[in-house]
């Protein structure tokens, strides 16, 4: 996904091409073949992936975009209405993670909180981040079950969390050269250890 350029692509690694997008580069929209601050795409279905969700953060939902005929088969949320109301609407969503049995875990930033829906788009838990932390990204599973998400500010963080909302592990650092600066996507190694991207720090 390229969420300021408005198109998700898939790439051929062994060609190193582009074998498929969807939007309009560097031209938002809602409309059909249009996207709004692209983030997260997936391949839904394995094995196969014709099916491919991606979050449309300024459109409030989450598209389930068939990868053959270029057409939305689903939606999640309401387009263009910001409301932290799932599983009806959603505000600003920049997480589609896949979850067990075709399910979903949805990074809500205006809601700060990650929900858990099933594959009939039903909510089997929300765990709300702490208030202290603000602009939740890309909320994903780690190995032991837990949630990990990073915060999207400066300077930035990333919390582990139980499905029943409580904060296990946390990682803030307010000045020197552990700082992060708006880190977007934080995942958990099956060691333990946690690897993340740090945006503005290039690292």
């Amino acid at each position: 996904n390229q969420e300021g350029y408005d198109v998700i692509s898939i790439l051929n690694f062994k060609s190193r091409k582009i074998v498929w997008n969807y939007g309009h580069p560097g031209v938002p929209g809602s409309g059909p073949g249009y996207l709004n601050t692209p983030d997260d795409a997936f391949l839904y279905q394995r094995p196969g992936g014709d099916l491919i969700t991606v979050a449309d953060i300024k459109n409030d939902r989450i598209l389930f975009i068939n990868r053959k005929t270029k057409q939305i088969v689903k939606q999640y949320g309401q387009t263009g209405v910001a409301v932290v109301n799932p599983p009806t609407t959603y505000s600003a969503p920049n997480g589609d993670f896949p979850a067990p049995h075709n399910g979903m875990l949805v990074t809500q930033i205006n809601g700060n909180d990650a929900i858990l829906l099933n594959k009939n788009n039903q909510v089997q838990y929300t765990v709300h981040f702490p208030p202290q932390f603000s602009y939740p990204s890309d909320a994903n599973f780690p190995p032991n079950g837990n949630i990990i998400v990073a915060f999207y500010t400066d300077p930035g963080a990333i919390v582990e969390m139980s499905p029943q909302g409580k904060v296990l592990w946390s990682y803030s650092v307010s000045s020197g050269p552990g700082m992060l600066n708006h880190p977007s996507l934080a995942i958990m190694l099956k060691n333990g250890m946690v690897m993340l991207n740090d945006d503005y720090n290039d690292r």
